[in-house]
C-alpha cells in the first residue's frame, strides 16, 4: 500500500521542508506514515526544539539543520519539498523555489502554503 496515496508517492517518501520551524509538519506527516525527512530553518533555537522532539518520538528517519535555505545542498532527491508559510520571508522566493528544482525527483510535489490576509 502507498504510505502517500493521494499524492501518488509509494514506498518510504523522502520529504524535504524549507522553513521547518520547530518541525511540526515533517511530526505530523510521520504520525500517518513512515517517512525520511529533512527540515532546514535559520533559528538555532527552532531546529534544537525539533531534534529534542525527534529524540523523545524516536523518529530517526528526520534530520533538522540550521541552514539557509539559498547555501543547503542536499545529496539527495526528494519526494515532496514543502514551503509552508515561508516564501513571504524570503528576500527573493523565485530564486529560491528555483533552486530546490534539481532537489525535486521526477514526478515529485512542491507543496507551497502562504498566509491569506
Amino acid at each position: 500500500m502507498a504510505a502517500f496515496p493521494k499524492l501518488g508517492i509509494k514506498g518510504v517518501p523522502n520529504i524535504l521542508e524549507v522553513g521547518c520551524g520547530t518541525g511540526m509538519n515533517l511530526f505530523e506527516l510521520s504520525r500517518d506514515a513512515t517517512l525520511i525527512g529533512e527540515g532546514y530553518d535559520l533559528n538555532a533555537d527552532y531546529i534544537q526544539i525539533a531534534t529534542d522532539i525527534r529524540d523523545r518520538l524516536g523518529l530517526r528517519g528526520l534530520i533538522f539543520y540550521c541552514q539557509d535555505a539559498a547555501e543547503m545542498a542536499p545529496e539527495k532527491r526528494f519526494d515532496a519539498i514543502l514551503m509552508i508559510d515561508v516564501l513571504e520571508h524570503l528576500e527573493n522566493p523565485a530564486s529560491v523555489v528555483k533552486r530546490l528544482d534539481p532537489f525535486l525527483s521526477e514526478g515529485g510535489y512542491l507543496l507551497v502554503s502562504v498566509p491569506t490576509p
